[in-house]
């Protein structure tokens, strides 16, 4: 596995995470509380199908999940933005993009 990234938890407003091969893929994890909060996640993929996970650490909302063919995409540019508040403050919420 070549694993190149920057760190998930520091602040501002772009993040970059590059992985290659089989089966791999990041985990990152933002702040979540009481106030709704949009967070966009962007990212390329070639050739593989992927899934796109977002779990909020308290379970007040349903997990997000999306599973991509391949083939389906355009260009492999794939965008998810999402829109969400967790019930109690203090919570985190993770993404999970596996290829």
């Amino acid at each position: 596995m070549d694993r190149r990234d920057a760190d998930a938890s520091a602040t501002g407003d772009n993040k970059m995470l590059l992985t290659t091969g089989a089966n791999n893929g990041f985990t990152f994890t933002v702040p979540a509380g009481t106030t709704t909060q949009t967070l966009l996640v962007r990212g390329y993929t070639f050739n593989t199908d992927s899934t796109f996970t977002a779990h909020l650490s308290d379970s007040s909302a349903p997990d997000y999940t999306v599973s991509v063919d391949y083939f389906s995409q355009q260009d492999g540019l794939q965008l998810f933005t999402l829109n969400y508040k967790a019930a109690s403050a203090g919570q985190t919420l993770t993404l999970t993009w596996t290829f």
